[in-house]
């Protein structure tokens, strides 16, 4: 399940960093599956990173990365929409603004 959503995701950036736009990229979560395990799967919390920008992502807790994310990528318009649905999955999911 997870590697289809892996590819959704992937698919729905180009297949490119959504910092850099390599082409060399992995799925990373932006809330950590642990913490929030109904989002794991969900194609709205996986971005495509390349590997350095995954690992500069992975060090910041996931309030920071919202914002990172904001300030960094090279397409913002759609990542606001992104992060927008995603928030509201979040909200719906957890019936609230879980911390």
């Amino acid at each position: 399940m997870r590697a289809q959503v892996v590819k959704k995701s992937k698919t729905q950036w180009a297949n490119q960093c959504v910092i850099c736009l390599s082409k060399q990229v992995d799925g990373a979560h932006i809330y950590p599956a642990g913490s929030f395990p109904k989002l794991a799967d969900v194609k709205y919390n996986i971005i495509p990173l390349c590997r350095e920008h995954h690992q500069e992502f992975d060090q910041l807790n996931w309030h920071r990365k919202i914002n990172w994310l904001q300030e960094l990528t090279c397409k913002p318009a759609e990542m606001r929409q992104w992060l927008l649905a995603l928030h509201m999955i979040k909200v719906n999911e957890y019936k609230g603004d879980k911390e």
